[in-house]
C-alpha cells in the first residue's frame, strides 16, 4: 500500500509540475511565434531601430508571466536591437551565434520555434531560451528570444513540491 501510494503521489506531482510548466513554455513559444510575424517587429530589424511599441508589449507580456525572462530582437548576425538587458546571453555573443544553442536551432528550422537550455554567462547561470526565426521575403532578417532564468523555473517547480525533478524533453534529454 505505501508503495502504491508513493507512486500514485509520484504521478500526480510529475502531471502538476509538467502542467505548469507546459502552460508557461507554451505561452513564450505563442508569443515568439506570434512576435516574428508583426510587421512593426520587421520594420524594426530592417531599419535598426528600436521601438518603444515593442518594449511595451514585450514588457507587458513577460511581467505577466510566473517566469520572467529577459526578451531579445537580434538582426540576422543575432546583434541585439532590442533588449531587455545590458548583458548579452553567450549563444549571441561573437563566434558562438550559429555553433550552438538556440542561435543554430533557430537557423536551421527558422519556421519552428526552438527551445534550449543554454549558458548566460560561462561561469553562472542556465537558462532556458525559447526563440523564433524572423523571415521577410523568404529570408532570415532576425531573431526574437526570451531567455527564462533557471532560478525562476526552479522556485515555481519547488514552491509547491519538496521533491526533486528533472525536466526532460520527449527524449528524456535533461
Amino acid at each position: 500500500i505505501w508503495y502504491r501510494t508513493v507512486i500514485d503521489r509520484n504521478r500526480q506531482i510529475n502531471n502538476e509540475v509538467s502542467g505548469r510548466l507546459d502552460t508557461i513554455l507554451s505561452s513564450y513559444m505563442k508569443k515568439a511565434n506570434e512576435l516574428s510575424t508583426k510587421d512593426y517587429i520587421i520594420q524594426c530589424i530592417l531599419l535598426r531601430q528600436e521601438s518603444a511599441a515593442i518594449y511595451e508589449e514585450c514588457y507587458k507580456f513577460t511581467n505577466s508571466m510566473d517566469a520572467r525572462c529577459n526578451f531579445y530582437v537580434f538582426d540576422n548576425e543575432l546583434m541585439p536591437i532590442i533588449s531587455s538587458s545590458t548583458i548579452i546571453p553567450e549563444y549571441a555573443s561573437p563566434g558562438n551565434a550559429f555553433s550552438l544553442g538556440i542561435g543554430r536551432r533557430m537557423a536551421e528550422k527558422p519556421e519552428q520555434v526552438a527551445i534550449v537550455r543554454d549558458e548566460y554567462n560561462p561561469v553562472s547561470r542556465q537558462i532556458l531560451s525559447i526563440g523564433k526565426a524572423v523571415i521577410s521575403n523568404g529570408d532570415i532578417i532576425g531573431y526574437i528570444t526570451f531567455d527564462i532564468d533557471q532560478s525562476d523555473l526552479t522556485m515555481i517547480i519547488s514552491e509547491n513540491f519538496s521533491i526533486n525533478v528533472v525536466v526532460t524533453d520527449q527524449h528524456s534529454n535533461v
